[in-house]
């Protein structure tokens, strides 16, 4: 029979180390989903990039089409008996110019949803590493070779916090972005990242284009205003009759495709760590919930001011109308304008013209 203060030691001995397995198995799971989640981004950023590529495509289609109605609209302007010609080119340039802007815009919230995705991966698999290296930490606290001021030197050197006992550079941490405080700063990061299988598979619901295009007579103005008798064009299906004739505006301006200018902010949130004492806490442990505030606040170290003048939280992206990165992800670019596609290198036909 052993005795007293051994068996008391030997209980102990089998306590911490229960705990230790038990720690260190939280840690893996959770690194494991860390490990998901990365590999889960990189496959929706994939997914948008070739959404992106193709709507790229269609913009391009679309300011071919607009060059080619605009020539004819220029081209048939004063001739006789060619206003349905002209006229048709008019409302049809003015539902692909609407269109096209749709087209813009939602080209920069996919490139948006790419950005946002890919620095979310990065920014993940960063995460992890400190929590891989946290378990080294654990590890070497407990090892009967380590320090007795601190962790082993070994142990400091692979750790993601700084342990800084002494000034000693064999026994002191690296600075890092990444500590103990950020990973505690804000919660619900993990459990919206949930929000993101639903959010995603959330189509954009396409809004009708307005078509207003007027058209006045010999009497009337190049801006469309009608003063006596003449034609107006209240949609892209009604049309009043005119006896004098058609006078069309001129042809509409089409501003050129520019790309948005990438200014990023950055904040400095570096905060210095301290010593973790061998004896005081001899381990480091990272739970879900912190790894979740830690990603919640790295994703606000770098935005596009080019495309919101603040910084987002988490609670924003997902549920501002203006900024539902993941909700207006999933585009339908099947949009149609006013004239058959085959037709469009060919002639423009219209019964008005005859």
């Amino acid at each position: 029979m052993l005795p007293r203060p051994l068996a008391l030691a030997f209980v102990i001995s089998v306590t911490t180390q229960s705990r230790i397995n038990a720690e260190q198995k939280e840690s893996t799971t959770v690194i494991t989903t860390l490990c998901d989640e990365v590999v889960y981004n990189g496959s929706i950023a994939s997914y948008f990039d070739s959404q992106l590529k193709d709507t790229r495509k269609r913009l391009s289609d679309l300011n071919e089409d607009l060059t080619m109605l605009t020539a004819a609209y220029e081209q048939n302007l004063w001739i006789p008996k060619a206003g349905g010609y002209a006229l048709l080119a008019a409302v049809t340039a003015d539902v692909r110019l609407k269109q096209r802007a749709q087209m813009h815009g939602k080209t920069k919230n996919l490139q948006r949803a790419i950005y946002v995705l890919k620095k979310r991966a990065e920014l993940l698999t960063a995460v992890k590493q400190p929590r891989v290296k946290s378990l080294a930490v654990g590890n070497a606290a407990f090892n009967t070779d380590a320090d007795p001021d601190c962790i082993s030197t070994s142990a400091d050197k692979t750790c993601a916090v700084t342990l800084k006992l002494t000034t000693d550079d064999a026994v002191k941490c690296d600075k890092a972005a990444i500590t103990n405080t950020n990973l505690g700063k804000a919660g619900e990061e993990v459990d919206k990242l949930t929000k993101l299988k639903t959010t995603a598979t959330a189509a954009f619901t396409n809004n009708p284009i307005p078509v207003a295009v007027h058209v006045a007579g010999n009497s009337g103005n190049n801006d469309g205003a009608v003063i006596g008798k003449g034609a107006r064009i209240n949609n892209a299906e009604e049309f009043s009759g005119a006896t004098n004739g058609f006078r069309v505006p001129m042809p509409p301006v089409i501003p050129p495709i520019t790309a948005p200018t990438k200014t990023p902010i950055t904040q400095n949130d570096n905060v210095g760590g301290k010593c973790v004492d061998k004896t005081a806490n001899p381990h480091l442990i990272i739970t879900a919930k912190s790894i979740g505030h830690a990603v919640c606040e790295a994703r606000k170290v770098e935005l596009i001011q080019e495309w919101r003048h603040t910084q987002l939280s988490t609670e924003e992206l997902i549920n501002d109308t203006i900024a539902q990165t993941y909700a207006q992800l999933i585009v339908h670019l099947d949009m149609k304008a006013g004239v058959d596609e085959n037709s469009l290198k060919a002639a423009v036909r219209t019964p008005l013209g005859k």
